[in-house]
């Protein structure tokens, strides 16, 4: 476990988006969430090349409810809420998303808004008493704006 991690799993990182260039595997970071009393949830971005591939995505790795409309508005709500998976009996919640560059490169504009989302959900959960973190792995211009943790 890094220092960073360590802090994550403290809880003194706020939340928010972030890139995240550690060679650290995805089974290690989640294991290590999971023991640390966080959710830990992968996006897999080799599959997605679309905005209906990456709502589909999501939908499928946070477990969103059936009703889930497969929408924009649809997603921030979901991302704001995810009262299915039992948020208030974990220290955080983690959602890292391998291989963002594939969709982020072949709809720039789509991915803008999905990256308009996800920091809009995290500044809701900045609210909360339980962290939101969002780890982007893929190139640094898919999200040059987002600080590296």
């Amino acid at each position: 476990m890094s220092e960073k991690t360590s802090q994550l799993w403290a809880g003194k990182v706020k939340s928010g988006v972030y890139r995240f260039s550690s060679h650290t595997s995805t089974d290690s970071l989640c294991a290590e969430a999971s023991k640390a009393g966080w959710l830990c949830y992968h996006i897999d971005g080799a599959t997605v090349k679309d905005k209906a591939a990456f709502l589909s995505a999501v939908a499928t790795s946070l477990h969103f409810p059936a009703y889930f409309s497969h929408n924009w508005d649809a997603l921030e709500e979901c991302l704001r809420d995810l009262s299915w998976e039992h948020p208030e009996q974990a220290k955080g919640i983690l959602i890292l998303y391998h291989d963002v560059d594939r969709f982020a490169k072949a709809h720039l504009q789509d991915w803008a808004v999905a990256l308009d989302i996800l920091k809009s959900a995290m500044t809701f959960w900045r609210k909360s008493r339980r962290p939101m973190i969002v780890l982007l792995r893929g190139d640094a211009s898919s999200a040059s704006d987002a600080p590296e943790f």
